[in-house]
Protein backbone atom coordinates (compact mmCIF):
# COMPACT_ATOMS: atom_id res chain seq x y z
CA UNK A 1 0.00 0.00 0.00
CA UNK A 2 1.12 4.06 -0.61
CA UNK A 3 0.41 7.38 -0.68
CA UNK A 4 0.26 9.70 -3.39
CA UNK A 5 2.68 12.53 -1.98
CA UNK A 6 3.92 14.46 -4.90
CA UNK A 7 2.76 14.21 -8.64
CA UNK A 8 5.58 15.02 -11.65
CA UNK A 9 3.43 14.54 -14.48
CA UNK A 10 4.58 10.89 -15.61
CA UNK A 11 6.31 10.09 -12.24
CA UNK A 12 4.86 10.41 -8.70
CA UNK A 13 6.02 10.22 -5.16
CA UNK A 14 4.95 7.61 -2.61
CA UNK A 15 4.61 6.92 1.02
CA UNK A 16 4.73 3.23 2.10
CA UNK A 17 1.48 2.60 4.33
CA UNK A 18 0.51 -0.09 6.44
CA UNK A 19 -2.19 -2.34 5.61
CA UNK A 20 -4.93 -0.16 8.00
CA UNK A 21 -3.23 2.78 5.66
CA UNK A 22 -1.42 4.24 8.41
CA UNK A 23 2.41 5.44 7.41
CA UNK A 24 4.79 3.18 7.48
CA UNK A 25 7.67 5.14 7.14
CA UNK A 26 8.29 8.36 6.06
CA UNK A 27 10.74 7.87 3.04
CA UNK A 28 9.54 8.32 0.05
CA UNK A 29 9.87 6.24 -3.33
CA UNK A 30 9.18 7.13 -7.14
CA UNK A 31 6.80 5.57 -8.86
CA UNK A 32 5.77 5.46 -12.63
CA UNK A 33 2.26 3.67 -13.18
CA UNK A 34 0.74 1.56 -15.38
CA UNK A 35 -1.00 3.37 -18.81
CA UNK A 36 -4.22 0.99 -18.13
CA UNK A 37 -5.02 3.30 -14.81
CA UNK A 38 -7.14 6.69 -14.53
CA UNK A 39 -5.66 9.58 -13.86
CA UNK A 40 -3.35 9.57 -10.29
CA UNK A 41 -3.35 12.58 -8.06
CA UNK A 42 -1.74 13.52 -5.04
CA UNK A 43 -4.10 11.91 -2.00
CA UNK A 44 -4.24 8.44 -3.95
CA UNK A 45 -3.94 5.50 -2.03
CA UNK A 46 -2.70 2.83 -4.28
CA UNK A 47 -0.90 -0.55 -4.39
CA UNK A 48 3.22 -0.41 -6.11
CA UNK A 49 5.90 -2.47 -6.16
CA UNK A 50 8.92 -1.74 -4.94
CA UNK A 51 11.92 -1.40 -7.52
CA UNK A 52 13.96 -4.03 -9.17
CA UNK A 53 17.63 -4.61 -8.29
CA UNK A 54 18.49 -2.64 -11.50
CA UNK A 55 15.84 0.28 -11.30
CA UNK A 56 15.18 3.06 -8.71
CA UNK A 57 11.73 3.76 -9.72
CA UNK A 58 9.03 1.57 -8.57
CA UNK A 59 5.51 0.90 -10.39
CA UNK A 60 2.09 1.35 -9.25
CA UNK A 61 -0.16 -1.73 -10.20
CA UNK A 62 -3.67 -0.50 -8.84
CA UNK A 63 -5.69 2.23 -7.68
CA UNK A 64 -7.58 1.67 -4.53
CA UNK A 65 -10.81 3.14 -4.19
CA UNK A 66 -11.61 7.01 -3.63
CA UNK A 67 -13.73 8.52 -0.49
CA UNK A 68 -13.53 11.56 -1.97
CA UNK A 69 -12.14 13.41 -5.28
CA UNK A 70 -11.88 17.03 -5.68
CA UNK A 71 -12.31 18.11 -9.81
CA UNK A 72 -11.44 21.52 -11.84
CA UNK A 73 -14.08 22.20 -14.05
CA UNK A 74 -12.33 22.72 -17.95
CA UNK A 75 -14.37 24.15 -20.78
CA UNK A 76 -15.76 21.78 -23.12
CA UNK A 77 -13.41 19.23 -20.95
CA UNK A 78 -14.48 16.74 -18.83
CA UNK A 79 -13.37 18.04 -15.10
CA UNK A 80 -9.72 17.83 -14.43
CA UNK A 81 -8.83 15.24 -11.27
CA UNK A 82 -6.44 17.30 -8.84
CA UNK A 83 -6.35 15.66 -5.22
CA UNK A 84 -8.22 12.46 -3.61
CA UNK A 85 -9.23 11.77 -0.19
CA UNK A 86 -9.41 14.88 0.83
CA UNK A 87 -11.66 15.52 4.20
CA UNK A 88 -11.20 19.85 4.23
CA UNK A 89 -10.69 22.07 1.54
CA UNK A 90 -9.39 25.48 3.47
CA UNK A 91 -10.20 28.76 1.07
CA UNK A 92 -7.25 30.88 1.69
CA UNK A 93 -7.79 34.66 1.26
CA UNK A 94 -6.00 37.51 2.50
CA UNK A 95 -6.08 41.23 2.32
CA UNK A 96 -2.69 41.58 -0.41
CA UNK A 97 -3.63 40.46 -3.23
CA UNK A 98 -7.94 41.63 -2.34
CA UNK A 99 -10.29 38.78 -2.45
CA UNK A 100 -12.02 37.43 -5.46
CA UNK A 101 -15.87 37.02 -4.55
CA UNK A 102 -16.48 35.10 -7.42
CA UNK A 103 -13.84 32.95 -7.19
CA UNK A 104 -14.57 31.95 -3.58
CA UNK A 105 -17.61 31.05 -4.76
CA UNK A 106 -16.29 28.62 -7.55
CA UNK A 107 -14.26 27.04 -5.11
CA UNK A 108 -17.11 26.63 -2.65
CA UNK A 109 -19.29 24.77 -5.27
CA UNK A 110 -16.04 22.42 -6.35
CA UNK A 111 -16.22 21.50 -2.79
CA UNK A 112 -19.97 20.69 -2.29
CA UNK A 113 -19.97 18.82 -5.61
CA UNK A 114 -17.14 17.09 -4.34
CA UNK A 115 -19.04 16.44 -1.00
CA UNK A 116 -15.62 17.38 0.80
CA UNK A 117 -15.45 19.52 4.39
CA UNK A 118 -14.74 23.43 3.49
CA UNK A 119 -13.72 26.20 5.56
CA UNK A 120 -12.48 29.83 4.98
CA UNK A 121 -9.09 30.95 6.34
CA UNK A 122 -8.11 34.75 6.27
CA UNK A 123 -4.15 34.44 5.92
CA UNK A 124 -2.00 37.74 6.73
CA UNK A 125 -4.05 39.07 9.62
CA UNK A 126 -1.33 41.14 10.53
CA UNK A 127 -2.30 43.70 7.54
CA UNK A 128 -5.71 44.37 8.43
CA UNK A 129 -6.23 47.80 8.96
CA UNK A 130 -3.92 49.19 6.56
CA UNK A 131 -6.26 49.58 4.23
CA UNK A 132 -9.97 50.70 5.42
CA UNK A 133 -11.79 49.78 2.61
CA UNK A 134 -10.67 46.12 1.86
CA UNK A 135 -10.70 45.67 5.62
CA UNK A 136 -14.06 46.36 5.66
CA UNK A 137 -14.93 43.78 2.41
CA UNK A 138 -13.30 41.50 3.87
CA UNK A 139 -14.79 41.59 7.38
CA UNK A 140 -17.99 41.73 5.17
CA UNK A 141 -17.51 38.34 3.38
CA UNK A 142 -16.28 36.65 6.38
CA UNK A 143 -19.57 37.45 8.10
CA UNK A 144 -21.68 36.32 5.03
CA UNK A 145 -20.15 32.97 4.67
CA UNK A 146 -20.08 32.88 8.46
CA UNK A 147 -23.72 32.98 8.53
CA UNK A 148 -24.27 30.44 6.20
CA UNK A 149 -22.66 28.07 8.09
CA UNK A 150 -18.83 27.74 6.68
CA UNK A 151 -16.19 27.89 9.36
CA UNK A 152 -13.66 31.11 9.11
CA UNK A 153 -10.12 30.66 10.36
CA UNK A 154 -7.86 33.99 10.92
CA UNK A 155 -3.77 33.15 10.87
CA UNK A 156 -0.79 34.86 9.94
CA UNK A 157 2.48 33.09 9.02
CA UNK A 158 4.48 36.02 8.97
CA UNK A 159 2.98 36.80 13.02
CA UNK A 160 3.58 33.20 13.92
CA UNK A 161 7.35 33.24 12.60
CA UNK A 162 9.16 32.95 16.11
CA UNK A 163 10.67 36.47 15.33
CA UNK A 164 7.13 38.14 15.64
CA UNK A 165 6.11 35.57 18.69
CA UNK A 166 6.50 37.90 21.27
CA UNK A 167 4.45 40.79 19.81
CA UNK A 168 1.47 38.13 19.26
CA UNK A 169 -1.72 38.60 21.05
CA UNK A 170 -3.38 36.07 23.23
CA UNK A 171 -6.52 36.87 20.66
CA UNK A 172 -4.07 35.80 18.10
CA UNK A 173 -2.60 32.77 19.58
CA UNK A 174 -6.10 31.42 20.09
CA UNK A 175 -6.91 31.75 16.30
CA UNK A 176 -3.85 29.90 15.63
CA UNK A 177 -5.08 26.86 17.79
CA UNK A 178 -8.24 27.03 16.75
CA UNK A 179 -6.87 26.75 13.21
CA UNK A 180 -4.60 23.91 14.11
CA UNK A 181 -6.64 21.89 15.81
CA UNK A 182 -9.03 21.63 12.62
CA UNK A 183 -6.33 20.35 10.97
CA UNK A 184 -5.10 17.21 13.56
CA UNK A 185 -5.62 14.43 12.29
CA UNK A 186 -7.36 15.41 8.77
CA UNK A 187 -6.54 15.70 5.07
CA UNK A 188 -6.58 19.07 4.56
CA UNK A 189 -5.56 20.79 0.93
CA UNK A 190 -5.11 24.61 1.06
CA UNK A 191 -6.74 26.68 -2.48
CA UNK A 192 -7.25 30.56 -3.06
CA UNK A 193 -5.60 33.22 -5.33
CA UNK A 194 -1.10 32.95 -6.17
CA UNK A 195 -0.01 35.19 -3.67
CA UNK A 196 -2.10 34.79 -0.55
CA UNK A 197 -0.10 33.07 1.53
CA UNK A 198 -0.50 29.07 0.78
CA UNK A 199 3.04 28.23 0.63
CA UNK A 200 4.25 30.25 3.87
CA UNK A 201 1.69 28.76 5.72
CA UNK A 202 2.65 25.01 4.51
CA UNK A 203 6.53 25.97 5.48
CA UNK A 204 5.25 27.45 9.05
CA UNK A 205 3.42 24.60 9.69
CA UNK A 206 5.41 21.83 8.76
CA UNK A 207 8.51 23.91 10.02
CA UNK A 208 10.52 23.52 7.18
CA UNK A 209 10.89 25.72 3.94
CA UNK A 210 9.64 22.80 1.93
CA UNK A 211 7.76 25.11 -0.29
CA UNK A 212 9.09 27.60 -2.27
CA UNK A 213 7.45 31.34 -1.12
CA UNK A 214 7.17 34.81 -2.99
Amino acid sequence: HGLVVTHYGKEVEVLRLNPDKTIASQTTHRCHFRAKLPTIVCGDIILWRAPPSNSTTGVIEALLERESLLKRPRPYQDPNPVAANIDTIFITLSPQPEPISTLIDRFLIAAENAGIDVCLLLNKQDLMGENSSVTAEINELLALYSQLGYPVFRYSAEENNKDHAENSTDNNAAETQRFIAALANKTSILVGQSGVGKSSIINKLTGNHSAKIG
